[in-house]
């Protein structure tokens, strides 16, 4: 090893194979925690990596924390320092044993759950080592290095794409980057849960990689022969279980950040009354009642709701008896002086119900802000309503969602914003939750959310920038520095039903989609879709509802490459849908925007009148210049409940041309290509079309007559066309065409 003096560099073993552990234990002697390095082996708790390096070095003015994390990098272990100080280098901790249960309610404070979209890997790079070359130039020699790329088209499809690149020369062979790659995406690239815990002192004491139980307690509701009312006299007990990633101290407190477990929960008390052995409880008539048999959950920018009327139709299932509607306001917004938006409160009410019966919800959206969550019976009776936060005005923390301003059955306040202060704004105030209030943000910091709530977000620093919005609908927003135009959260209803639900509350049989791609049906102008006859159906009896989705046709790639220069890829389609009452006999006017339409037209329904718009989604676009992708289809130029936006397409690089964007679907937002290749679909949308990397050959996208057939379905709905090669690239490739979907459900 040699330390420069007066540098703190350090490089170590230049062509000397060597053991990874080994130059761990050497930096521990380096960074003077130990005489040499058998003595930190024997005190280190490792376990051995197998690995073994050719040569190892590290670059000047490297410091001994970084070097350990390209050595924790290169074998996918992890390294700290327990409480007595020893140094642990494992492998990543797996729920094996649990090291320590808490057995009581409050042990440790669950101060949130959260799913940690920063953790997903879903697409990973890793460039290693150069390669050994001989009679290359060091330029040649430097762009030659071990490389290796692993993804998972499912995840990034769900969780959008996220990107982990690691450049590490610790990698020297090409079977170390592609294992590295396929076991790092395996691990990271779906959701985890995470809990954030508290406690005073450390006094178990806990370690990283400990698995732990926990308990937390939620409100019972008593389920009375048939109906539904009331608070439950008996604990509702949840054990949760995970693995500690993190701990922090300040002062008496300790903070845990814990993985939650697949299989957390555990066994615990879910409901007050007599319980069965499924978990079912009597409702006092002999029959059994499982919990929550439609689990519905609308937030307000995720249902797309927003403005007048922007409500949710819901209709009972069949053998539905009772159904709970809980409800969260809007979140307060901060002020761009500082204050701290308040939180939402939260009501909760529960009603005996007759299948079929229709209730109105209405989750509001950030930008119906502030605005209840409401809930109305078929009759126009409000059922339910849960107050929003209040804005904050200057630098004074605005006051949360007050229960006694709620309609329900049981209502809690939400937590209250923080006044700012010289240096930072305030924190949001937190949402109430079915176990109790929300808390009040203290100077900066967010206020925490009982279980199943939203903690508020933290304040902005005046120098640093903007404060946070808070991390779930509810949530008051962090006080900001500037006002940056970001969004409050939306509000939330949640939809729990009860009773002995018949197999399928819809059969198979009775459940009707029709498919329309527009090159497979028709190429131009509209059709006529009839409203199929219902036998027996009344005016004044339940309505008949027919959903429409509609998909937007693809932008088609540059048609006019220059030379030198590759063509940009057309954008991708936006997606629309809407529930509508439909009148048996009556009809609709439907297009699905088709190729070779000149890019013009956008997906629609129509009503009868052929004027009246009940659905539109925007078609993705044709490139504005060669240095510009088409842009994707706008949201918020379509018309449904639900909208997302079509990704764009990419510009030319060099001679190559850019990929399409792809088009959105139900869930997600369309991706924009990032190169050559076009974007990845999302679940139910079509990819966006490869720009062309060769002469004489046409970006991808549609041949004439522009069908959807098995060769191209992956491409439909939507897809934007790929970009052409430079002068003779042989033209663009046209984007996919666009598709209507109609369900409804025959009695």
């Amino acid at each position: 090893m040699v330390v420069r003096a007066g540098l703190g560099s350090v490089k170590i073993y230049y062509y000397t194979s060597q053991v990874l552990e080994n130059i761990l234990a050497d930096l521990l002697v380096w960074s003077g925690l130990y005489a040499d390095r058998a003595t930190a082996l024997a005190d280190m708790a490792y376990v051995p990596t197998g690995i073994t390096l050719k040569r190892v070095w590290f670059d000047s003015g490297d410091s001994a924390l970084t070097a350990t994390g390209k050595i924790c990098e290169r074998a996918n272990y992890r390294y700290w320092h327990a409480f007595d100080g020893q140094p642990y280098f494992q492998p990543a901790p797996v729920a094996e044993a649990i090291a320590f249960a808490f057995p009581k309610v409050g042990d440790l404070r669950d101060l949130s759950e959260a799913q940690d979209d920063g953790m997903i890997w879903n697409r990973v790079t890793i460039e290693g080592a150069e390669r050994a070359m001989y009679q290359v130039t060091r330029d040649d020699k430097a762009n030659d290095k071990y490389k290796a790329e692993a993804f998972d088209l499912v995840s990034i499809g769900v969780n959008l794409e996220k990107n982990h690149a690691i450049n590490n020369h610790l990698f020297q062979s090409q079977q170390s980057v592609n294992d590295m790659c396929g076991i790092l995406l395996a691990e990271f690239k779906d959701p985890r849960w995470y809990a954030e815990l508290e406690m005073f002192a450390n006094p178990v004491p806990l370690e990283i990689g400990d698995l732990i139980s926990w308990r937390i307690q939620l409100q019972a509701i008593e389920v009375d022969s048939g109906s539904m009312s009331g608070e439950g006299s008996g604990d509702v007990t949840i054990d949760i279980m995970g693995i500690i990633r993190d701990v922090k101290i300040n002062d008496a407190k300790v903070n845990y950040k814990v993985e939650v477990a697949d299989d957390f929960w555990s066994t615990g008390d879910l409901w007050s009354g007599s319980e069965s052995a499924s978990g079912s409880i009597d409702s006092g008539s002999g029959s059994t009642v499982p919990e929550d048999v439609c689990g519905d959950d609308f937030t307000g920018n995720d249902s797309g709701m927003s403005g007048s009327p922007g409500y949710v139709v819901f209709e009972v299932p069949s053998g539905v008896t009772a159904v709970t509607f809980e409800g969260w306001g809007t979140g307060g917004k901060s002020s761009s002086e500082g204050g701290g938006g308040g939180g939402a409160a939260y009501a909760r009410v529960a009603v005996a119900v007759t299948p079929g019966q229709l209730f109105y919800l209405y989750p509001p959206s950030s930008i119906d802000a502030p605005a209840a969550a409401e809930v109305y019976d078929d009759g126009s009776n409000l059922i339910l309503s849960a107050e929003p936060g209040d804005d904050a005005v200057n630098n004074i923390g605005a006051a949360g969602g007050l229960a006694v301003a709620c309609t329900g059955d049981v209502a809690y306040d939400g937590g209250d914003g923080a006044d700012a202060e010289i240096e930072f704004g305030g924190g949001g105030g937190a949402t109430a939750g079915p176990s109790g209030p929300g808390g009040n943000a203290s100077f900066r910091h967010g206020g925490h959310a009982p279980f199943d709530g939203h903690d508020g977000g933290n304040g902005g620093f005046v120098v640093l920038g903007p404060g946070e919005p808070g991390d779930g609908p509810g949530a008051g927003m962090g006080g900001r520095y500037p006002d940056d135009g970001m969004l409050p959260q939306p509000g939330r209803i949640r939809v729990r039903c009860f009773g002995e639900p018949e197999s399928e509350s819809v059969s198979e049989s009775s459940m009707v989609t029709e498919e329309i791609y527009a090159a497979n049906d028709f190429h131009s102008g509209a059709i006529q879709w009839n409203v199929p006859n219902v036998s027996g159906w009344e005016s004044d009896g339940p309505p008949f509802l027919v959903t429409f989705e509609g998909w937007g046709m693809g932008g088609p790639g540059s048609t006019w490459p220059v030379y030198d220069r590759g063509g940009a890829g057309g954008g991708g389609g936006a997606y629309s849908k809407v529930t509508v009452a439909a009148v048996p006999g009556d009809h609709y006017h439907i297009r699905a925007g088709e190729v070779g339409s000149g890019g013009s037209v956008d997906t629609y329904v129509k009503e009868a009148d052929d004027a009246t718009f009940v659905l539109k989604a925007e078609r993705g676009f044709y490139p504005p210049d060669h240095d510009t992708g088409g842009p994707g289809g706008d949201a918020a130029n379509g018309i449904g409940d639900v909208k997302r936006s079509g990704g764009a397409g990419h510009a030319g690089s060099g001679n190559n041309g850019g990929g399409g964007g792809s088009s959105a679907g139900p869930n997600a937002d369309g991706n924009s290509a990032g190169g050559l290749s076009g974007a990845a679909a999302v679940e139910d949308g079509g990819r966006g079309c490869d720009g062309s990397d060769t002469s004489g050959v046409p970006g991808e996208g549609f041949d004439f007559p522009y069908d959807c057939d098995d060769s191209a379905k992956d491409m439909c709905p939507g897809g934007g066309g790929g970009g052409p090669y430079s002068t003779f690239g042989g033209g663009a490739g046209q984007g996919g065409g666009g598709k209507i979907r109609i369900t409804y459900t025959l009695p």
